[in-house]
């Protein structure tokens, strides 16, 4: 109940604030006198009508009394309505006269709202009253209300009386004629600032100007009337839109209609130009980097091929984190660039230009650099390095350099023989890789020494493997020689699995002695038969025929090794005397049973003398010492086969 009284008395006091704050004229009736319903203006009517003829509703404002007569209703309760028609009116006081007749006491109202309404349908009430007694013959009551709202039309609406019909003599309803507003001021203007905006507009022209009232949002900011045609609305939300506008006040307090709504957002002074741009160069890439501006919430990036400009924008509003990289660029291309500051107020101007070409990345250091002697060269080799398109090589005859390049983007192989050297010289190598990023740095350092090549006595066996009774050669051949001309040289063979078949003699070449197998030794001793012949570099001057007789893997090696040219005879060292083997596939027994008996000797003694074929080539291996027919080879080895057999023994 409290709070409904403080929101009565709140509501009161601004309703007589708003009244203070209206200046009106003189005092007037509204109503004019009333000859009938609808003339001379507007319209009278009421809820019911006694008798039409006596006591018609206009009687109630024809403003006389005592004749014609009072407009009296059926009821006891009733009402009685003014219609201003076209127009409106504001009543701020009212009048109800009582009856100019002795039934006055008993036809009076007692209990009565006034209501206002422009279509008659819906109505506010403007006062109520209630229990209102003593009225005397002809008595005029008059009654002021708060009221500051033009309506179409009024009516007292009578909810009780005395006991009889509703009776009233006269109602008058009066209002202030407002007194003319000032006109709306205009050419309102909102200038944005920051958490500000400024409004300027057309100073009225009326002599009786006391101010202007400004409106944010519809709200009233000032509590009393700004003196000058200018204010600036502080406090704002920069970024956020307000709609202003502005009235004028006379010095009655008299307002104006409000003028149009002018828009206005309040906007962050602009940011500086930002500065200390610097921009770094990638692999299609370019890195942007600057100081940050006070104030700014993002950042444009602005790109050209040209210095000065014109820059096209590639970025708007960034403000993620730095640096920016600017990517999908031309390797080789230059670019320049600028940054900008931007706000909720604008954008600043352009920082600092500064321009970077993208390049592919320098590639990574070559690793497991080996290198190999040769004569008078060394070869080099190293692992590949991605993204190099060539290798740099370098050398010196000092640990550590310093070196000098002897090849630049060598990139045939991941290799290279550096030649023309001295031999017996140490050389120290490295290597770098190279792009169109630029050139690496060196690799793991390795040295060679190129020497003369070593004349060596070599033994060539083609074959690997060989089968028992099949016949191989052995050549025998100087290498790295130089004008040799006669060879003295021992060949040492496996006599247990190979047969000495004889010598085929190399066109060009002489055997000078008659070598006969010596328990596995030959010596031969060969020359040359003319200059024409003499071995310089790599030849083949003898070959060696073998035939296998056993299974098992045996070598031919070459010894005591002597050569000579036209001026001096050399002892080749050991190693320069070499070897070669071959391995001798044994075969299985006739019969297959896994060793050999005297069944396998009797089964080849059956087929001596026909093609070993004929023996059933899916139960039987026949040929044993490699030839086609069953000979006595055949079965001598099965012979010699069984006297090796441990597990065989004679019958006791």
């Amino acid at each position: 109940m409290k709070k409904i009284i403080q929101l009565l008395f709140s509501t009161l006091f601004l309703t007589l604030l708003f009244i203070q704050s209206v200046a009106f004229a003189e005092e007037v009736n509204l109503t004019p006198a009333m000859t009938s319903n609808t003339s001379p203006s507007g319209t009278v009517s009421a809820s019911s009508v006694y008798y039409a003829s006596d006591y018609a509703a206009w009687y109630a404002f024809d403003k006389r009394t005592g004749a014609p007569a009072p407009w009296i209703a059926k009821e006891a309760t009733g009402w009685i309505r003014y219609d201003f028609g076209s127009s409106k009116s504001i009543v701020t006081r009212y009048e109800v006269t009582s009856k100019d007749h002795e039934a006055y006491t008993s036809q009076s109202p007692k209990s009565w709202v006034l209501e206002g309404s422009d279509n008659g349908i819906s109505w506010d009430v403007l006062d109520t009253q209630t229990n209102v007694s003593n009225w005397a013959r002809r008595e005029k009551r008059s009654f002021k209300i708060p009221n500051i709202t033009d309506y179409k039309m009024y009516q007292v609406r009578v909810t009780q009386t005395f006991g009889g019909v509703v009776s009233v003599e006269e109602i008058g309803l009066y209002g202030g004629i407002a007194a003319a507003a000032p006109s709306t001021p205009t050419n309102l203007k909102a200038t944005a600032g920051d958490s500000s905006v400024k409004l300027n507009w057309t100073a009225n022209t009326e002599i009786n100007i006391g101010g202007y009232n400004i409106y944010v949002d519809g709200i009233k900011l000032n509590t009393t009337p700004i003196a000058t045609n200018s204010f600036n609305v502080t406090g704002l939300i920069n970024g956020r839109g307000y709609g202003f506008q502005v009235s004028a006040v006379d010095k009655k307090g008299a307002e104006s209609i409000k003028s149009v709504i002018v828009d206005g957002t309040p906007v962050s002074p602009l940011p500086a130009n930002p500065s200390g741009l610097t921009a770094i160069a990638g692999d299609r890439e370019v890195s942007l980097l600057w100081n940050m501006v006070s104030g700014a919430t993002g950042y444009n990036i602005k790109r050209s091929t040209t210095v000065g400009g014109p820059y096209t924008t590639v970025a708007n509003n960034v403000y993620t984190s730095l640096p920016y990289k600017d990517t999908a660029l031309t390797n080789g291309t230059t670019y320049y660039y600028v940054v900008s500051a931007v706000n909720t107020g604008g954008e600043s101007g352009n920082s600092n230009e500064v321009s970077a070409t993208p390049v592919v990345p320098i590639p990574a250091n070559p690793s497991g650099l080996v290198a190999t002697a040769g004569d008078a060269e060394v070869s080099l080799s190293w692992n590949m390095v991605p993204a190099a398109t060539g290798y740099n090589i370098k050398r010196s005859t000092t640990v550590g350099g310093p070196y000098t390049t002897v090849a630049n983007n060598v990139y045939t192989s991941l290799s290279y023989t550096d030649t023309a050297l001295t031999n017996g010289t140490t050389y120290y190598y490295v290597v770098s890789a190279v792009n169109a990023g630029g050139e690496s740095g060196n690799s793991n350092e390795a040295s060679a020494t190129p020497q003369s090549p070593i004349t060596s006595l070599n033994v060539i066996i083609a074959e690997e493997k060989v089968k028992i009774g099949q016949e191989f050669t052995s050549n025998i051949a100087l290498k790295n020689a130089k004008d040799i001309y006669a060879e003295d040289f021992t060949m040492k063979y496996d006599n247990k699995l190979f047969d000495y078949v004889g010598v085929e003699e190399v066109p060009g070449y002489k055997i000078y002695n008659k070598p006969t197998d010596q328990n596995g030794e030959l010596r031969f001793i060969v020359a040359s038969q003319g200059k024409n012949f003499g071995i310089t570099g790599e030849k083949t001057f003898l070959k060696l025929k073998f035939k296998a007789k056993a299974a098992g893997t045996g070598k031919v090696d070459a010894l005591k090794c002597r050569i000579a040219d036209t001026q001096k005879e050399f002892d080749l060292v050991e190693g320069a005397c070499s070897e070669d083997t071959v391995t001798v596939e044994g075969v299985k027994d006739v019969n297959r049973t896994g060793e050999y008996t005297l069944l396998d000797l009797s089964i080849d003694a059956y087929y001596f003398g026909e093609l070993a074929s004929n023996a059933d080539p899916s139960k039987y291996d026949a040929n044993q010492a490699g030839d086609e027919y069953v000979k006595d080879e055949d079965l001598v080895f099965i012979a010699n086969q069984m006297i090796n057999n441990a597990n065989y023994t004679p019958n006791n």
